[in-house]
């Protein structure tokens, strides 16, 4: 999670009192670590995991609540499977809930995510969208509670050096070098693109 993604899990929580996180990447755990201190009371209890979330065992004691910001594109659906079954069975306690935050894209919205977008216009694969994640979710039997949905515009122009590094890390397959994304995210913006994103965090329970 970024800083301002940490601060609005903190302001859903504000209750919280113990505080687990599972990263697998060793430099966005860094950046995790420091972002708890700066914004995390320090009368909570902090335990964090560098681990791939699909083959985590599981916090010691369940948890009332999960939740996955932006994290559950970067996951086979086979992965995802594992993942939303482990924390039915294994990491929420009765009546706890999942809580996904994600991107929407042409099923839900008549304006796709600017992101695949440029995916789309280069050969790569989209990433995965809400709509897609709930129905994997109702197939396994949970229910989605309720859903909280947001919009905005990036400015492809004047976000130009930050979207290209963002699309390079995320592209699959990956670009050989920045001129194919590049070349996309300039033919997006005399198209009229302006960098639309809309998405949802939406609440999950087991169905019993």
């Amino acid at each position: 999670m970024d800083a301002n993604e940490n601060q609005e899990c903190w302001k859903t929580t504000p209750n919280l009192t113990k505080f687990t996180a599972v990263e697998k990447d060793v430099s966005c755990m860094r950046e995790l670590e420091q972002n708890v201190k700066k914004y995390l009371p320090g009368d909570i209890m902090v335990d964090l995991h560098l681990a791939p979330a699909q083959k985590w065992q599981g916090p010691l004691e369940k948890a009332d609540l999960v939740f996955s910001i932006h994290s559950i594109y970067y996951f086979k659906e086979e992965d995802r499977k594992v993942i939303f079954e482990n924390c039915f069975n294994k990491w929420l306690k009765p009546n706890g809930k999942l809580f996904i935050l994600m991107n929407k894209d042409k099923f839900d919205t008549p304006t796709p995510y600017y992101l695949n977008d440029i995916f789309r216009e280069t050969g790569r694969v989209p990433l995965i969208e809400s709509y897609i994640v709930k129905k994997e979710l109702l197939k396994l039997g949970c229910t989605i509670d309720r859903s909280f949905h947001y919009q905005y515009y990036q400015d492809l122009q004047a976000g130009y050096d930050h979207a290209v590094p963002f699309v390079m890390i995320h592209a699959n397959p990956p670009y050989e070098n920045e001129e194919v994304p590049k070349k996309a995210i300039m033919k997006l913006i005399k198209r009229g693109n302006k960098g639309y994103a809309s998405g949802t965090m939406f609440s999950v329970i087991e169905k019993y």
